[in-house]
């Protein structure tokens, strides 16, 4: 559940302001880049998070055309970043095919930078036929899972129990799209809701929004009696 919904996860996280200036630069250059796929203020909360926990290996659901990745590479030129393609199961509403976009496969994932390439691995495929076991074999454990594929209310709980098998002891998950109250709203409703988990979330003032979950944040809440 969204426990508390903050203004600056700088400012949680307790990020330096020098640090805090290189990273709110290259938020402002992935938000451009997005052209309003992913909010500035979602980088600023994914940077922050970032920075704080310093993940060493990232797991994407939906990767789309890979800003967001690129971001992830960019700002810790130390971790590697595997992203799974979200694709559309035939014959369902969805008219579009990977992540509910029309991107073709070539295009997907193509702005990671060519620098960062070789720390980045992409996976074409539904997340939710991922096997937890065979993933951690192939992989390794995990230190940050960034949900952001399937906005159904069953989709986003099955990447979230994917997520919690194949994260490492001190990882974090994070999910997209945690402010919509109408589009996306079974993201919204399943964080607030459904999950057992507490989390914290950036303000629902605008639309996007990026709510996180790791055992030092529960820490921080473990007064409070989750049913």
């Amino acid at each position: 559940m969204i426990v508390e919904r903050i203004h600056s996860f700088f400012d949680w996280f307790s990020i330096n302001s020098d640090r805090r200036k290189e990273l709110e630069a290259l938020a402002e250059k992935a938000a451009h880049l997005a052209n309003g796929m992913t909010d500035y203020k979602d980088y600023l909360a994914l940077a922050a998070i970032l920075e704080s926990t310093q993940p060493k290996k990232i797991l994407e659901i939906g990767t789309y055309n890979g800003i967001t990745s690129n971001f992830f590479l960019q700002v810790l030129p130390n971790c590697d970043v595997i992203s799974v393609a979200f694709v559309n199961p035939e014959n369902t509403f969805f008219k579009k095919k990977y992540n509910n976009s029309d991107l073709t496969e070539n295009e997907i994932g193509s702005y990671v930078k060519q620098e960062n390439k070789s720390r980045f691995t992409q996976i074409i495929g539904n997340s939710h036929l991922i096997k937890a076991k065979q993933f951690v074999k192939d992989y390794g454990k995990v230190d940050l899972v960034f949900i952001d594929g399937d906005h159904s209310a069953k989709g986003v709980h099955q990447d979230t129990e994917l997520a919690e098998k194949i994260l490492s002891p001190t990882g974090t998950i994070c999910w997209h799209d945690a402010n919509p109250k109408e589009r996306y709203m079974a993201v919204r409703n399943y964080l607030e809701n459904k999950m057992k988990k507490p989390a914290i979330a950036t303000h629902d003032d605008y639309i996007g929004g990026i709510a996180c979950w790791n055992f030092k944040i529960e820490s921080k809440f473990s007064h409070l009696t989750y049913v």
